[in-house]
């Protein structure tokens, strides 16, 4: 698994951030700052991607998203 805040200029607000991951060199999923705050809240809900296989990968995608939050409302002053 592969990770990263996606760079984009002309953002107006923080809604707007985007994190990416890549599952495998031919799968990857774009989530929005909403949907990455959504799955912190509800980690079982990540199930649903059947790129997950093991509750080692959940919780490793669970931190690279709460780093992304973070990293977000440090840039963003929230």
């Amino acid at each position: 698994m592969y990770t990263y805040r996606i760079a984009q200029s002309d953002l107006t607000s923080h809604i707007e951030e985007s994190f990416c991951c890549h599952w495998d060199i031919e799968h990857s999923t774009t989530f929005t700052y909403n949907e990455v705050l959504d799955y912190v809240i509800d980690p079982n809900s990540l199930w649903e991607f059947d790129q997950i296989k093991s509750l080692d990968q959940l919780h490793e995608l669970i931190k690279y998203f709460r780093e992304f939050l973070r990293d977000v409302k440090k840039e963003w002053n929230l």
